[in-house]
């Protein structure tokens, strides 16, 4: 299923669903929309505060407030100005869809998740969609704080990615691995513990860097192809903080896109890099001046980046598990996210991280050639 986001008009915003047998229509306030994502996004920052102490008595509470934000998020996707039947609609199909499916899953024994849903929206709207969380009421406090317990967060229940517009969210895009590079930038505190923890990852090519001047030099030095661009690190307001004082600005990454993405040398029409910005609050910006919007090029076919602050410790396991994923096991982006949302072992921090990207991309990995170890350059 579908939800395409668009056509402001004054203070509404136009939402259209669709899928077999639905296709529905209907305005939002604008501002209410925005103003329960900004209620999401201060329930992210309490999360990531508690990720220094850990203290699991307090996280039964800071899960309620964040459950209780989604709602109203929730809410407010389907609080609407005009044609309210037609909401009223969309919510009993989606339970129907989602029951359907449910069961489907179990006759078959497959592991996938139980609906698919992507969300189609201008890189300028910021919001959290995995943090939905759809219920008929507001939800009361849950002791129980594992993942199983809170299945209703749209990033739980679906298999949901947020798509720019113009891009077909069904598109399956299954890229060779013998074509598909790895450019590792890290910020060098990260670099030492980053090589060690994903060890033959980062030996792909086009291997780890630590400025961005090797970055450039090594997409200089090499055809364009399918570079999936991986950062760690600290970020700020559009900057990449690399340490020591060296920083990236936003025209300067969009700089070195132009170059990962081939420029004027590229094929029209070839879909080849990822943007994986694990950096704090890597998928917030405004406008024009946010890896979104860098993302929202020819050339590339998304981002996965976070919500908020993350801890190094679980930025560097996400990053681990998710190109292992990518790489190794031959999963598509859209059940990568879906798994990594539900594990355990990320859980509730996988809550940070948002899928910007296309939802049917993978990499068909090769069979008994392990990748060469790498080391920082």
């Amino acid at each position: 299923m579908w939800l395409e986001i668009g056509d402001p008009r004054g203070n509404e915003v136009c939402l259209r669903w669709g899928d077999e047998g639905l296709w529905a229509k209907y305005y939002v306030s604008l501002d209410n929309l925005q103003r329960a994502a900004g209620e999401v996004r201060t329930g992210l920052a309490r999360l990531t505060r508690w990720a220094a102490s850990k203290q699991r008595e307090e996280l039964p509470l800071i899960l309620h407030e964040l459950t209780t934000a989604g709602f109203h998020l929730y809410y407010a996707l389907f609080d609407a100005k005009s044609n309210r039947n037609a909401a009223y609609d969309v919510q009993d199909w989606m339970r129907q869809a989602y029951e359907k499916q449910k069961q489907k899953k179990q006759e078959d024994g497959t592991e996938s998740a139980e609906c698919d849903l992507s969300v189609v929206a201008d890189p300028s709207m910021h919001v959290p969609w995995g943090l939905v969380f759809e219920a008929d009421d507001l939800p009361g406090l849950q002791p129980d704080v594992r993942s199983t317990s809170f299945g209703n967060f749209w990033g739980l229940k679906y298999e949901l990615a947020a798509v720019f517009d113009g891009v077909n969210p069904s598109d399956a895009l299954a890229r060779p691995a013998k074509q598909c590079r790895l450019l590792s930038l890290l910020h060098r505190d990260y670099a030492d513990e980053a090589h060690a923890r994903l060890g033959n990852l980062l030996g792909r090519p086009l291997g780890i860097k630590l400025t961005y001047e090797l970055c450039r030099e090594a997409l200089r030095n090499i055809e364009p192809g399918d570079t999936i661009f991986h950062y760690i690190g600290h970020h700020h307001d559009g900057v990449l903080d690399l340490g020591y004082g060296a920083k990236v600005s936003m025209t300067d990454f969009k700089i070195l896109m132009d170059e990962l993405t081939g420029g004027r040398r590229r094929m029209p029409g070839q879909w080849c890099g990822l943007l994986f910005i694990n950096g704090c609050e890597g998928a917030f910006g405004d406008g024009d001046y946010s890896f979104a919007d860098v993302a929202n090029r020819e050339g590339l076919f998304g981002l996965i980046s976070t919500e908020s602050i993350v801890p190094k410790d679980d930025a560097i396991e996400f990053s681990r598990q998710f190109l292992t994923a990518l790489f190794d096991e031959g999963k598509t982006i859209g059940q990568t996210m879906h798994h990594l949302r539900r594990d355990e072992s990320m859980w509730p921090l996988s809550l940070l991280y948002s899928c910007y990207a296309q939802p049917k991309y993978k990499i068909v990995p090769e069979i008994g050639t392990p990748a060469a170890q790498g080391t920082p350059a």
